[in-house]
Formats: structure tokens, sequence, C-alpha cells
């Protein structure tokens, strides 16, 4: 709603992801070693420090030197998400078929393989020569996690930035100052 009213740009996705609730899992991982009730002052810690670095990379015009980052970054950042993903999936798996019982557990197991052939296939489809090219490519984008980033970070697609970029990422920061200080959880926002 606040990108809606106040934000620069048309298309601005903001919302709660994945990765976001891998982060906030992680950290109440970490911190539950120590004391579990500081989750929410040092999560709020956290989302504080990263509204600081939004506002400081917007109003120094910073998120421009993305363009001189390799595709290496990216890249890299795309293979933790999906090791994380496949470590936090057999961890499920597994306590799954350890909590209850074998059958849910082996169910589970079952859409788990599934669904990575179902993405394996959709992937492989693009290069095939089945159906038309047309399908093929909506199968093939299908099969990718996060489209929308690579076609913002990627050399091949030179997407500018307008200047409302930086508010945008401005807004972010802000967004995720005020749920840290009220305790819900940061806005994830993917800004064109």
């Amino acid at each position: 709603m606040v990108f809606r009213i106040i934000g620069a740009q048309p298309l601005t996705i903001v919302g709660i992801t994945g990765l976001l609730s891998l982060f906030n899992y992680t950290i109440y991982d970490i911190v539950k070693i120590y004391y579990a009730t500081l989750y929410q002052p040092f999560l709020a810690c956290v989302g504080i420090w990263a509204a600081i670095f939004h506002w400081l990379f917007a109003i120094g015009n910073n998120c421009d030197y993305m363009r001189y980052v390799t595709d290496f970054s990216s890249q890299s950042f795309g293979m933790y998400v999906g090791i994380i993903y496949i470590i936090k999936g057999v961890e499920e798996l597994v306590a799954e078929i350890t909590t209850f019982n074998s059958t849910q557990g082996f169910m589970a197991c079952g859409m788990a393989i599934l669904y990575f052939g179902t993405i394996y296939s959709f992937e492989n489809i693009g290069q095939s020569t089945l159906f038309r090219p047309w399908f093929r490519g909506i199968l093939a984008d299908y099969a990718y996690p996060s489209v929308s980033s690579i076609t913002v970070q990627a050399k091949q697609f030179p997407l500018k930035k307008p200047g409302g970029s930086h508010w945008d990422f401005f807004l972010l920061g802000a967004t995720t100052f005020i749920s840290s200080i009220l305790f819900i959880p940061f806005p994830n926002g993917l800004v064109p």
C-alpha cells in the first residue's frame, strides 16, 4: 500500500519471500543458543541496520554501481539460495519421517521428487524440440525461481534504472525501519 501511494515506479513488488523466512529462521537458530527472548530485539536491530544501509545506498546513488558488479555475485547468491533450500527441504523431510508415521514421510518424499522432476523437465524442455517454441519458452521461464532479479541485473538485459528507483530503494528502507520497530516481518522489495 505504501509503494502504491508514494512509490515512484509503477512496478515494485513488495512482500515476504521464502528468503526472508529462511533469514528469520537462521537468526532465530543463532539467537536461541544464547537466549531465545532476545530474538525480537535482535531482529529489530538487524532491520534498523538494513534500513540505514538502504538509505545510504539511495542517498549516495550507489544503486547505479551495480552494473560494475559481475554476474558471479548474483550467480553465487543463486547457488547459495538453492543449497539452503535443499538443506531445509531435506531437514523437513527427515522430520516428517521421524516425527509422524512413515507413510506421511514417504508421501512427502514422493512429492519432493515429483516437484524436482517437474522443474528439471521444464528447464530441459526449453532446449528440446517438443512443442512450439513459444510454449517451450513459457515452460522454461516457469522453471527459473527469480526471473525478475535475473532480468534486473543481467548484462544481456540492459535495463535502465530511472531516478525513481533510488526513491523506491529509500522507501524500502523506511518500511524496513518501521517494521523493525513494530516487530513485524520485514518487507522484501524487488525494485527494478
